[in-house]
């Protein structure tokens, strides 16, 4: 079966490398970005670019169409009173659209400074 991997914050610093790594273990690479400009500038160009936000649950559903695995590192909300907080409320959007088969993977920073290695993969 196919690898298909949808990438949320992917022209994130963390989330960069996780699309990186991705194409290059030949993972059908899908990112949802804000800023398609900003998308075809960082990320590589093997990857497949949804241009949206995590409001949009349409487009989520769009997105979630045909993959395996999903990445979520959105950026952070940093207003905690706003209508919509992404980590909150984009997770449960696209949670509620994901097949149920879908693997979900994360990867936190924290303590990531103290490792000069953090970013390489085994």
């Amino acid at each position: 079966m196919e690898k298909h991997i949808l990438i949320v914050g992917a022209t994130g610093t963390m989330a960069n490398a996780v699309v990186r790594e991705m194409v290059e273990r030949k993972y059908t690479t899908t990112a949802l970005v804000r800023d398609l400009n900003k998308g075809k500038k960082v990320l590589p160009p093997e990857t497949n670019l949804i241009e949206g936000d995590l409001a949009d649950k349409k487009l989520l559903t769009k997105a979630a169409q045909n993959i395996t695995h999903l990445y979520f590192h959105p950026p952070a909300t940093i207003n905690r009173r706003a209508d919509f907080i992404v980590e909150r409320d984009g997770l449960q959007n696209i949670l509620e659209v994901l097949p149920k088969t879908v693997v979900l993977l994360k990867l936190s920073e924290i303590g990531a400074y103290d490792s000069p290695d953090f970013l390489i993969c085994a």
